[in-house]
């Protein structure tokens, strides 16, 4: 027998005892990042109201422009800076 073995097993021990706390509190954190992640779209839409935009034309032009927007000009698409995007004259005649 290693000297190894009688520490592994300890840790086992420990880590078993407490494996509901941890349990626990994975879950807990999951429900957390679960609930964050619930709330960004309200956030977004609520945003868009208070800056006196059309949720749905602010989103959608969002998610139209963002793919290829520069990552140093990100503030450009915030609620409270946003603009719509004009199309150019061959695209809306």
């Amino acid at each position: 027998m290693s000297a190894e073995a009688p520490f592994a097993s300890s840790v086992e021990l420990v880590l078993g005892a407490h494996a509901p706390l941890v349990d626990a509190h994975r879950a807990s954190a999951l429900a957390l990042e679960a609930a964050v992640a619930a709330m960004a779209p309200a956030t977004l839409i609520e945003s868009a109201k208070m800056n006196s935009l059309d949720p749905q034309a602010y989103i959608t032009d969002l998610l139209n422009r963002i793919h290829d927007h520069k990552i140093n000009r990100i503030d450009e698409l915030l609620p409270w800076n946003w603009a719509p995007q004009t199309l150019p004259r061959a695209l809306a005649a």
